[in-house]
């Protein structure tokens, strides 16, 4: 009899642990929509190159890399990036640049106005994938509104500059201020 109460205890500190592991690390989705954000206002307004989404995914990266490892070093702990979802969200960074630079310059695949209505489809994918291994109804909620987004600037395409950045605000930053909030309720 005297097991019982162990093992309840056990799985309590299991279940605190993964909830845990699953509210750490949305900070890097606030980082990334605004980097977002800032990129498509630059990219729209002052320098219309490549090299504004390459800079962007450099900065992005690398502060994802080096903040991921300090809370692994500092804290001692695990984020849902150590896993199955750094791997989805990794091979995004060598997909991205086929659908956004590739198949429509060089293969002539699709025209321009198809780009970002296929980014935002792509980010809606990633979020519902990150959503589900997560169990969050927050990752998959933003999911909708990348697809919307992504239905919405297919069919007016004029009016990107409305829906790609309220995309990535409303899929990438509130979700992830909304994990941080969580994971400062969970402590």
């Amino acid at each position: 009899m005297a097991s019982a109460p162990i093992y309840n205890k056990l799985k309590e500190l299991i279940e605190k642990k993964e909830q845990r592991e699953r509210t750490v690390g949305g900070e890097v989705f606030v980082v990334w929509g605004m980097l977002n954000i800032v990129s498509i206002f630059i990219f729209r307004f002052l320098w219309q190159e490549i090299a504004v989404w390459i800079i962007m995914v450099g900065i992005g990266v690398s502060f994802q890399v080096f903040y991921l490892n300090k809370i692994v070093r500092k804290k001692g702990y695990k984020t849902f990036w150590t896993g199955t979802i750094s791997r989805i969200w990794l091979s995004a960074v060598f997909v991205l640049p086929l659908v956004f630079y590739v198949y429509p310059f060089v293969f002539h695949l699709y025209s321009l106005e198809a780009v970002l209505p296929l980014i935002l489809l792509f980010m809606g994918t990633l979020m519902i994938i990150t959503g589900m291994i997560l169990k969050s109804w927050t990752f998959k909620t933003s999911a909708l509104i990348f697809v919307s987004a992504s239905i919405f600037s297919a069919a007016f395409p004029l009016a990107y500059l409305y829906f790609y950045p309220s995309a990535f605000f409303l899929g990438f930053v509130i979700p992830g201020i909304w994990s941080f909030y969580e994971q400062r309720k969970n402590r």
